[in-house]
């Protein structure tokens, strides 16, 4: 993120107040929830026109992001390097997280990790941290997609309504939830820091033989 694009951004929170919501649409908007986001924020921003989405895009023009761009959106685009992904993280408010699947979706361990109210679906590998985020529910083993060969087709798929209301609960609690995130994002980095996950994957490895004595 250049500087010109946060102190944009910090120029216009200080002037409306704003509160923004963070997502990430880098590629595959349709498994990455971009058309939930699309309707639970039309909702949220018919009542509470202060709440801003921010969307973080790639070089890859996902066509989700044309119904994004009917919201009040800000857009911020290209690669970041680690600095940058945390200012970015440090100016929202709010990551919004609505994957119908994903290995282990790290935008939301990193947003965590910075202290960031999260919100994630209550489903698949969104379950290993669960308990670090704020949660709403979504109906598991859903077909999304046909059968083809490296995929099987199954996601889960969450409510938008369900996902405006979280918005807007944590919205209205905004410094409360800061303050329990703070610490989340403690034990988060301590969790999964590069040594623990380091010491993790070498125990596994020794378990199942695949290191040399």
């Amino acid at each position: 993120m250049s500087n010109s694009e946060k102190k944009n951004l910090e120029t216009i929170k200080k002037k409306d107040n704003a509160i923004f919501v963070l997502f990430f649409l880098l590629h595959s908007g349709f498994r990455k929830g971009a058309d939930l986001v699309y309707e639970a924020m039309d909702r949220v921003q018919n009542t509470f026109p202060y709440i801003y989405l921010i969307v973080k895009t790639s070089n890859i023009n996902d066509t989700y992001i044309n119904n994004l761009r009917k919201l009040k959106t800000i857009e911020v685009s290209g690669w970041f390097n680690e600095d940058e992904l945390r200012q970015l993280y440090d100016v929202c408010d709010i990551c919004l997280v609505p994957s119908r699947g994903g290995g282990f979706e790290l935008n939301a361990l990193e947003a965590i990790s910075r202290g960031l109210p999260t919100i994630v679906p209550n489903a698949a590998c969104f379950k290993d941290y669960a308990n670090y985020a704020i949660t709403y529910e979504a109906k598991d083993k859903v077909q999304l997609f046909q059968d083809n060969p490296i995929h099987i087709g199954d996601g889960f798929q969450g409510d938008p309504t369900e996902i405006a209301s979280k918005i807007i609960y944590v919205a209205s609690k905004l410094e409360d939830f800061k303050k329990e995130f703070a610490k989340y994002a403690k034990e988060v980095r301590e969790k999964y820091s590069w040594k623990n996950i380091c010491e993790t994957l070498w125990n596994k490895l020794n378990e199942y033989d695949f290191v040399l004595q």
